[in-house]
Parts: structure tokens; C-alpha cells; sequence
């Protein structure tokens, strides 16, 4: 690891979904923010404890056009399931992000999300194109959740404020 300096600001391109095989794989949910030259070589982080860690990516395969099975080095198995559920982040000035561009519905990042009685769930953190179930990923104030943002839950949507109003189905906060 001589030569690599820790970035100063990150780019969350994956969430770790759990360990995949016998040989180390990690399965990845890939955001559209996946940058286009991101590959085999190349570093990558994980916050564990608080801490930028460093992964370098041994192997990826895609597995369809968001989810992969990536390989790291270092790995040991302990490590693959400490990872599951977090993000992995790349150094946002070393790569141009596919999503960048703020096409599609990743313009809403950024948007704050209140529910029917216009309590403040939190910012949009990322959109997740799910087939047939699109959903949105919040900071709310117990950590990044997951919100489905279906026509018929969405009841409002202010540009201008940057505001978005959602009927949140029961025991998803």
C-alpha cells in the first residue's frame, strides 16, 4: 500500500450486499454512480469504524447492468461479513462518475424527504432503479433507509424547494 494517500472526499458507488462463493467474492447492488473507468487495479474504500479502509479490486464480473460480484484485496471471510451493507466509495477526484451528469432520477439527490404530516425524514442520498421498484435512499436521522418511490406513494415533489412528500408504507422508518 506504499504511495496511496487517503482522498479527501468520497464517492459511494456500491453497497456491499453480502459475501458471493467460495473465492472471496463480495456481491455488490452497483449505483448508476459507478464510474465508467472504475476496474480491476484500482482502489476503493469502505468506512469500517469510523476509517476510510482501502480494497483494491482483484476482479468484478457483472452480473446484468447493476449488480456485480467484485473480488478484493486484502479479504479474509471475517472481514466479507463485517462489509455487508456497507458502501463502497471511491476518491471522488480520481474518477468521472457515470452519474454525474444528474441524468434520470438522480437529479432528486439531494431533495428533502417529509412524510404525510410534513415531518423531515431526511435528504436524498441516491436513486435505486430497481425493476418495476424504484426507490430512494434517505438519511433519515437512524441512518441511510430505503424508500420505495412508487407514482402512488409520491404526493408531491417541489422543484423549487427541493422538497419531496411521500406516503411512507408503515415499518419502513
Amino acid at each position: 500500500m506504499s504511495g496511496l494517500a487517503l482522498p479527501k472526499e468520497f464517492s459511494p458507488v456500491a453497497r456491499i450486499v453480502k459475501s458471493y462463493g467460495a473465492g472471496g467474492g463480495l456481491l455488490l447492488r452497483v449505483y448508476n454512480s459507478w464510474p465508467e473507468d472504475l476496474d480491476e487495479g484500482d482502489w476503493t474504500f469502505v468506512h469500517v469504524d469510523g476509517l476510510p479502509v482501502p480494497f483494491s479490486i482483484q476482479s468484478i464480473e457483472w452480473k446484468g447492468s447493476s449488480k456485480a460480484v467484485a473480488v478484493f484485496r486484502p479479504y479474509n471471510s471475517r472481514l466479507a461479513e463485517e462489509l455487508a451493507g456497507k458502501e463502497l466509495l471511491v476518491d471522488s477526484s480520481c474518477f468521472e462518475c457515470a452519474g454525474d451528469a444528474a441524468t434520470g432520477m438522480d437529479v432528486l439527490v439531494g431533495f428533502t424527504v417529509y412524510d404525510r404530516d410534513m415531518r423531515v425524514i431526511g435528504p436524498v442520498a441516491g436513486f435505486l432503479d430497481y425493476p418495476g421498484n424504484p426507490c430512494i435512499e434517505v438519511e433519515a436521522a437512524s441512518g441511510r433507509v430505503v424508500l420505495p418511490f412508487a407514482e402512488q406513494l409520491v404526493l408531491s415533489i417541489d422543484e423549487e424547494s427541493r422538497i419531496i412528500c411521500l406516503e411512507i408504507p408503515d415499518g419502513l422508518l
